[in-house]
């Protein structure tokens, strides 16, 4: 949510000191600098307030104020230097009211613009005279790419989102090589969350979505809440959306629920797979995504492997517990595991520990040394630590040394029957899953 002056409301508090409060409610600070400098602060009084380590007394503009001190807390930044008129002091002077008869604001701005804020960021001109436009778009462009840099040095953490950062990226770099990309792994290991990441930056770039998901109940949830979450608000609130096109099938995707995502119109079987091609290509700049791609009839393989070849100005973004058959040409396969690093699955936990309806309020505390058994356990399995610290308090820890003993313990027949079905009931097929249950019934063991 960006926070910007307009915003803000009347109140008593001194009106840079609201600025800092609400920076620090921040993630990344976006500087905009025009022809006008602004009213200066007058002496300094957030440095025992709000800790601040920049080098300044105060006799700045709020501005100049919120800059020095997002620098100074190494705050990711994106500045940008609006260049609307010829760059001199008359015209400044003529087209700034409080400006107009203070040569020290000018020469403060100058200073500003050129000794520090050109000194120490790579700043972006905007040139246009349609420059909120410009504006904006250089935003949409150069956000996401920063992001994952961001994230990458631990500066930026998306919300929900533990241990895919690197997998983040080198999906992200993928997008610009390869015409498909394909995320596999098992069931319940975070496909369609990091797809769904993916798929968020791409918006932000001016991308639209065309996504086919499976209908699904899983009481654990499936992908990344935020994007699901936007989602739900624009079908809660009846508002069609542009952006994200949303198509869902039952136990299996047909090309028919393919075509009629992409045409928007009833499926006719009498038109040819080329054309809807065609019409996804004319759409420019649009994602199709196809989760749970294992579940995709001979028709839609047979069309992501002939057609996919002939993609422009259009992308395809698969998630598939199986292997996708693609030329390795135009295809990126990422194959997902779990969480490796020890912090971010520490961190997932800890998220997993609060109460969704009160993020304030947490359920009972897990000791780091039972995060440590959960991850020798899970292997660092998202949905399998779901599982554990869903249970945790439920089951004797001493009987949780062992994902068979984890399984086993549960806790409650939905959890056993979703591990059933997002493990095992997609991994088998049916003579295999028929011979399994026989032999479970003989108390045979199976290897």
């Amino acid at each position: 949510t960006p926070i910007c002056m307009e915003g803000f409301h009347s109140t008593d508090e001194i009106p840079h000191e609201v600025c800092i409060k609400r920076l620090n409610d921040s993630d990344i600070y976006i500087l905009v600098i025009g022809d006008y400098y602004g009213s200066k602060i007058g002496k300094c009084k957030i440095k025992e307030k709000f800790g601040c380590k920049a080098k300044c007394n105060g006799n700045i503009s709020c501005t100049h104020c919120e800059y020095r001190y997002a620098k100074s807390k190494n705050m990711p930044r994106m500045c940008f230097i609006l260049k609307l008129r010829k760059n001199n002091s008359e015209n400044v002077k003529e087209n700034n009211i409080e400006d107009k008869n203070n040569d020290n604001n000018i020469e403060k701005l100058k200073k500003f613009k050129d000794d520090e804020v050109k000194k120490s960021e790579t700043v972006k001109y905007i040139k246009s005279n349609n420059y909120k436009k410009e504006l904006v778009e250089e935003i949409r462009k150069g956000l996401p790419n920063n992001l994952i840099k961001w994230m990458s040095e631990g500066r930026v953490r998306l919300p929900n989102f533990f241990g895919r950062t690197e997998e983040l990226k080198k999906l992200f770099e993928a997008f610009n090589k390869y015409d498909v990309l394909c995320i596999t792994g098992v069931g319940g290991i975070g496909k369609t969350c990091l797809a769904e990441v993916l798929l968020s930056l791409k918006v932000i770039e001016g991308w639209n979505i065309i996504a086919i998901y499976r209908e699904s109940e899983y009481i654990s949830g499936i992908g990344y809440h935020p994007f699901k979450k936007y989602l739900l608000s624009r079908e809660k609130e009846n508002q069609k959306n542009e952006i994200i096109k949303t198509k869902k099938f039952k136990d299996k995707i047909y090309f028919s629920t393919i075509a009629e995502a992409i045409t928007g119109r009833k499926w006719d079987a009498n038109q040819k797979p080329k054309d809807i091609l065609k019409e996804l290509n004319n759409k420019g700049n649009v994602i199709l995504f196809l989760d749970d791609f294992h579940l995709a009839d001979e028709d839609v393989i047979d069309f992501i492997q002939r057609y996919s070849k002939e993609l422009d100005r259009a992308k395809i973004v698969i998630t598939s517990r199986t292997d996708v058959k693609v030329d390795r040409y135009i295809a990126y396969t990422l194959k997902l595991r779990g969480i490796k690093d020890k912090n971010e699955y520490y961190s997932y936990i800890d998220c997993l520990s609060k109460d969704p309806s009160d993020e304030e309020k947490s359920k009972e505390k897990i000791p780091d040394k039972y995060k440590n058994i959960f991850m020798k356990i899970s292997k660092g399995h998202p949905l399998i630590t779901k599982f554990l610290v869903e249970n945790f308090g439920r089951v004797p820890l001493k009987k949780i040394n062992s994902l068979y003993n984890a399984i086993k313990s549960l806790g409650g027949d939905e959890y056993v029957e979703e591990f059933f079905k997002r493990f095992m009931k997609e991994i088998l097929d049916n003579d295999e899953l028929k011979t399994l249950c026989m032999l479970s019934v003989y108390r045979t063991t199976v290897d």
